[in-house]
């Protein structure tokens, strides 16, 4: 896990047979909770209101955009199912950690960890990077030999008017007469800016809005 695992993050990541992550990244929370608007007060400043014919009360159940409040019934229909859904959440978690439920509880509840307390709690297997991350997953492989290829990357700028695309110079001269004065000077910043190597500490003061 890199910067941040947030819940939906650390949902998939709990099924892993282990976990890398940073000593500071955000890990979790382990919880989940339920935000309807409600459009009542809007609905009734527009003049607009509502009549419904329903054969029981949940047929007029909507968490759209509800343009009236929720009956006590209905409200208690939707925390129900948000409860269930944590508690899906922590299944999952204690399945994947080896950990019961009531553990999980105890560390979840919506908070957030950094990824050093983390390992200690028991949610991450190793502090380290990508590198890391790789190298065990070669191990539990069990690769002797193995290799990593990172695909080079351009922006759409870049794809568009590249002079490297389809190895032809001709596209991008082309593309340059459709493009202004100001999109040129940007396209040119962006190409010497991939051209610098390492780290880099850079504002683009030379760039104004257009």
């Amino acid at each position: 896990m890199g910067n941040l695992a947030a819940s939906g993050g650390y949902y998939i990541a709990s099924a892993g047979d282990y976990i890398v992550a940073e000593a500071t990244t955000l890990t979790g929370s382990i919880g989940i909770f339920g935000l309807i608007p409600n459009a009542e007060d809007l609905a009734q400043k527009l003049g607009v209101n509502l009549d419904v014919v329903q054969t029981n009360k949940f047929a007029d159940l909507n968490i759209g955009l509800p343009i009236k409040s929720f009956s006590p019934e209905q409200k208690a229909l939707i925390q129900r199912t948000v409860e269930r859904g944590y508690d899906l959440f922590l299944s999952r978690v204690a399945t994947g950690r080896k950990m019961t439920k009531e553990e999980v509880d105890r560390i979840g509840q919506g908070r957030v960890w950094l990824g050093s307390k983390a390992k200690e709690l028991g949610l991450v297997d190793e502090l380290g990077g990508l590198n890391t991350a790789i190298e065990k997953a070669a191990e539990l492989a069990e690769l002797e030999e193995y290799g990593v290829l990172y695909p080079k990357t351009r922006s759409n700028l870049l794809e568009l008017f590249g002079q490297e695309m389809y190895s032809n110079g001709f596209v991008a001269s082309i593309g340059s007469m459709f493009v202004s004065k100001e999109e040129q000077e940007l396209m040119s910043f962006l190409r010497k800016h991939k051209s610098y190597i390492g780290l880099q500490t850079r504002l683009p003061y030379n760039l104004k809005a257009y």
